[in-house]
Formats: structure tokens, sequence, C-alpha cells
């Protein structure tokens, strides 16, 4: 049970991790396409633009992994982008890594949450008996319950970082239609 809003934001994390990977890459192409650069030493200079995008490619992905990449005759500047790529790909991994296991742990406590309602559900059902009609309609509740209950997590986040004024014309806005048709203010 991974909710639609927890895959989202893992497809969100893997984007982010290849716009990275596309940057590093193409800087390390630009860093290296000079006269006694890598791209020069490598042979590349008349490569086609596919081919030589797959070797820089190559080399951004390998920086994830430790920075494995067979040229030895680097310029100064090409060493230094190459260790700050290495340094930062570190980093870009780790958080990564670590914000999908966050995700995915909230993925699992909120079908542990459900599975615990749902056997609440089983021993209340089973002890007054109640009509299969009345239990299905229960269960779809605690099913709808758990994905409104991450939304209004959510919104709940995003209200304490608003300020106050924002969060005010906000909630006009969310709470307005209902104060529309309320008598009080028709009578008013």
């Amino acid at each position: 049970f991974i909710s639609t809003v927890i895959q989202a934001r893992i497809w969100l994390v893997l984007f982010g991790i290849g716009a990275c990977l596309h940057i590093f890459a193409c800087l390390w192409y630009w860093v290296g396409d000079t006269a006694d650069g890598w791209v020069t030493s490598a042979g590349l200079q008349s490569a086609t633009t596919t081919e030589r995008y797959v070797v820089v490619l190559h080399w951004a992905v390998s920086q994830l992994q430790g920075g494995i990449w067979d040229c030895v005759n680097l310029t100064f500047v090409e060493r230094a982008y190459a260790t700050a790529a290495l340094i930062t790909a570190a980093v870009l991994m780790a958080l990564g890594i670590g914000f999908t296991t966050q995700l995915l742990q909230r993925s699992i406590d909120l079908a542990r949450d459900q599975a615990y309602q749902t056997l609440m559900l089983r021993t209340f059902s089973s002890r007054y008996t109640l009509p299969e009609t009345l239990y299905g309609r229960v269960k779809q509740f605690i099913e709808r319950d758990m994905t409104e209950q991450e939304g209004r997590e959510q919104e709940a986040q995003l209200m304490k970082v608003l300020p106050q004024g924002l969060r005010q014309d906000l909630m006009v806005h969310m709470y307005s239609h209902a104060l529309v048709g309320h008598p009080l203010i028709n009578f008013i």
C-alpha cells in the first residue's frame, strides 16, 4: 500500500536526481571541452552529440558510486570539478535515500494503521454481528479516511509555515462557500 501522493513524491525525488545528473553531465563536458581537456584526450571532438552525452552522463552516474573514471589526464579545473561533483553526488544520494526511506516508512505506517482499524472493525463486527452492508460502508470509510488523513496532515504542515495574513486569506477562500449560504450571513 503506497499512496499516490507518496508515489508522486518518490517520482519527484527520482526526477530531481535525474535533473542533477543531467546538470553534472553538461557541466562536466563544458569543463573538459578545452584544447588540453578530457574531451580532447578521449578523442570525442568528432563524436556525435548523443555519443558525447552518453559519455558525460556515464561520468555523472559514476559520481553517485564513488567517482570511477578511467581518464587520468585531467586538468586542474577538471579535477576540482570532479571532486566537487563527487562530494555533491554523495550528499545528493544520501538525501535521496533518506527522503525515499522516510516516504516509504510513512506508507508503511499508514498501511499498519489501516490494517489495525480493519482488524478492530472485524472484531467489532463479529462481536455485534454487523450486516455485511454496514460492515462494507465502515470499511470503505476507513480506507478513504486514511487517504484523507494524509491530505489533512499535509495541509496542516502547509498552514504552519504560512504567515498569519496569508493563512487567514486562505481560510476565507476555503470556507467562504459554506458561509455564503449560512442563515446568519444572509440575515446580516
